[in-house]
């Protein structure tokens, strides 16, 4: 699951890159979630559960399975917003009722809920790119920073060479964050200059 409006492309590598014996299922129809973040979404989630949430027990990228109240739900902590920050998913059928969980919840951490478009002007604004918008095939990990999080000492993997030879040798072009001084612009992503 994930990604939503990208599942297709997803599902098509996933499915290129298929072993024998390997089964893979979009399960992205059956989870629905949230995302929350800022400085009191640590508070939020320990308020909502008896499981461990500390930055021991769920580092950054770090993700496992949770009670969250009545709900088993997935937890991811990365916050596309720049902040501290969690991703849950639960069961379709579930979402209500984990959204007014989380409300409850929350008085005195100052919850506000916003839309898609807020989260994604929140985002570049702490030049945080995500897939199919600052991200995309033609972009390297070196290009965009995301090499960071490649395991380079990893014995194989997809694109291993190609990745050591850009490490050994710098990326020609690197992918930035500009900001325009401007009241009145609306920040959307992938306008390259």
């Amino acid at each position: 699951m994930g990604s939503y409006y990208l599942r297709e492309w997803h599902m098509r590598w996933f499915e290129s890159q298929a072993i024998d014996g390997v089964a893979i299922r979009d399960i992205s129809d059956d989870y629905a979630g949230f995302s929350i973040s800022g400085p009191n979404s640590n508070k939020l989630l320990m308020r909502v559960t008896r499981d461990d949430v500390s930055s021991k027990a769920l580092p950054f990228l770090g993700c496992g399975h949770f009670d969250i109240g009545l709900l088993r739900c997935k937890v991811a902590r990365i916050s596309v917003a720049g902040e501290l920050g969690y991703e849950m998913s639960c069961a379709a059928a579930e979402h209500q009722a984990l959204r007014e969980t989380l409300i409850k919840a929350s008085d005195g951490l100052g919850l506000v809920e916003i839309g898609f478009n807020a989260l994604l002007s929140l985002r570049l604004e702490k030049s945080f790119g995500i897939w199919s918008a600052e991200y995309r095939q033609g972009y390297t990990p070196g290009m965009t920073g995301l090499d960071r999080f490649v395991v380079f000492d990893k014995a194989q993997f997809i694109g291993r060479d190609a990745a050591l030879k850009e490490r050994s040798l710098g990326s020609q072009t690197l992918l930035v964050t500009l900001e325009v001084d401007a009241g009145d612009a609306d920040a959307s992503g992938y306008e390259p200059v």
